[in-house]
């Protein structure tokens, strides 16, 4: 007799649910009540969810889901070496589920119901250009799913995104980067799911906190692959990512600057100093240290290096040559036997010293012997080291026009 009371019970307790006239489901409690007062909100979860099956989608196979998407970024890093963009923003995925809608009547009036994300189905996202290993969209935490009494469906997870860009750093720090994010279902064709073109893309104020600016464009494409027969819609978000270079004008501009005036400053100087030399290696030093600065803080993945650091490089040849012709005009200066110029150099030599503003110079290296200095042997050696003095001060006038027109040709070049 209690086996049979028992199997009573049990047909009792799972007892199927029956429709309405509207065409909503009831479920029939039968058995002893909970400790606790039902609630509408306990019902209606329990009737829309009790024989709900997530993993199907909840529209017929002719009936395609129509599904809006829309991001909100709000922070931005961008990883040059490995040509990677990371976001952290906020997805907002908006579809309808025939089987999850109610009569309010029935529910105390219910207009909307919160239930986990994991309860309801839900549409198989991709990033397409992600790093990872075509994984579905790696969410933070777990949020809540809104359902409307209409059917209509809120999910608004919290998303890290890693996609790869191709970076072209030949302006850098000036530079503006062009990537995208195309989203988009897996295994869901574009005749079951049907992205609305209703692309939008909203950037948040924390992500002005980064050292970009970024201007978002999107659009729905629909694309056919060798595998499949039917064809695949995706969202496709353009990012024109531009870099804040305020903070590189202000430690790149200077040294550049500076440099130039150092190398183009050596040539006033005497050629039979050492100062000179000393001042071409101070900028040879100088240069090579922002190169090093360069090669840390910039990564030429694209094979094309940035335009400032082309400008460096030539600066640092520049240099060197300097550096060579003041070892040759110094030299040229403390030659213990020099031979006297020729006639025809000589006369070159004045007619291009006046254009170059090196005939005072000249008369200044001319000293006029004096009583202890009577000798004539020793006045014409004099007169002959001043020479070659005066030759030397018009090679580096030379070497500072040329100097000037090929760091103005490389600044036109760069720019």
């Amino acid at each position: 007799m209690s086996i049979v009371r028992l199997a009573i019970l049990l047909c009792l307790r799972y007892r199927p649910a029956t429709a309405d006239g509207v065409g909503t489901f009831k479920t029939t409690h039968v058995g002893p009540k909970p400790l606790w007062n039902e609630t509408h909100v306990d019902r209606l979860k329990k009737d829309l969810l009790q024989n709900y099956d997530r993993f199907l989608r909840p529209e017929h196979s002719n009936d395609p889901t129509q599904l809006k998407i829309a991001l909100t970024i709000l922070h931005l890093e961008i990883d040059e070496a490995k040509s990677t963009i990371m976001l952290d923003s906020w997805l907002t995925l908006e579809w309808t589920d025939s089987k999850l809608r109610w009569n309010e009547k029935d529910y105390g009036g219910l207009t909307q119901i919160k239930v986990a994300d994991h309860e309801v189905w839900q549409p198989d996202i991709f990033l397409y250009n992600s790093v990872g290993e075509g994984e579905q969209l790696p969410r933070v935490g777990s949020k809540n799913v809104v359902v409307y009494s209409k059917g209509k469906v809120l999910w608004v997870p919290s998303i890290k995104l890693t996609a790869l860009c191709d970076f072209n750093m030949r302006h850098w720090p000036f530079d503006q980067q062009r990537c995208y994010l195309k989203l988009g279902s897996w295994t869901f064709s574009s005749q079951e799911i049907k992205m609305e073109n209703s692309s939008m893309c909203t950037v948040e104020d924390t992500a002005s906190a980064s050292s970009w600016e970024i201007e978002v464009s999107g659009e729905v494409t629909s694309t056919k692959y060798a595998c499949c027969v039917e064809t695949y819609e995706s969202l496709t978000y353009r990012l024109n990512i531009t870099r804040k270079s305020t903070p590189y004008v202000a430690i790149i501009v200077p040294p550049a600057v500076v440099s130039t005036l150092l190398l183009l400053a050596q040539f006033w100087l005497p050629p039979d100093g050492e100062e000179k030399i000393i001042l071409n290696g101070i900028s040879a030093l100088m240069i090579n240290m922002f190169l090093l600065y360069f090669n840390h803080q910039s990564y030429t993945t694209s094979g094309e290096a940035p335009l400032i650091v082309v400008f460096y490089s030539c600066s640092l040849y520049i240099v060197g040559f300097a550096t060579v012709s003041s070892v040759v005009a110094y030299s040229l200066c403390r030659m213990k036997n020099p031979r006297p110029l020729s006639g025809c150099l000589r006369s070159s030599m004045r007619s291009v010293g006046k254009w170059l503003l090196v005939n005072d110079v000249a008369h200044e290296k001319r000293g006029q012997p004096d009583d202890e200095d009577s000798d004539k042997r020793r006045m014409l050696a004099n007169l002959i080291r001043d020479e070659w003095t005066f030759l030397a001060v018009c090679i580096d006038r030379l070497l500072f026009v040329c100097t000037t027109f090929a760091f103005i040709v490389l600044a036109i070049c760069l720019a």
